[in-house]
């Protein structure tokens, strides 16, 4: 007579191979999801350069802008100009002094 036990117990080499390919299988999954993550690192990298290119570039507009306004100022309204510089330099010699 069989015995039942010997039926529904898997052998040692069934249970070896099983294991072996869960291992498979988790590498499989591990380098695909590093393989995953590498490539959104990539494409985030370039997000951001993308980001600073356009962030710069707006930043020098601006900045031109403004220093031609200022520019523009300074020949309309000369004397006016002294006098808001020279009181912006005291105002920054009197704060530096309390420091």
């Amino acid at each position: 007579m069989t015995d039942i036990s010997s039926i529904t117990q898997p052998s040692a080499a069934t249970v070896r191979a099983k294991a072996h390919d869960a291992r498979d299988a988790v590498r499989d999954l591990a380098s695909e999801a590093t393989r995953y993550a590498q490539e959104r690192a990539a494409a985030l990298k370039e997000d951001a350069i993308h980001y600073a290119q356009d962030t710069k570039t707006a930043a020098v507009a601006q900045f031109r802008v403004a220093r031609r306004g200022t520019e523009e100022f300074i020949q309309r309204k000369p004397y006016q100009s002294l006098v808001i510089a020279a009181g912006v330099g005291f105002v920054i010699g009197l704060l530096l002094k309390r420091i």
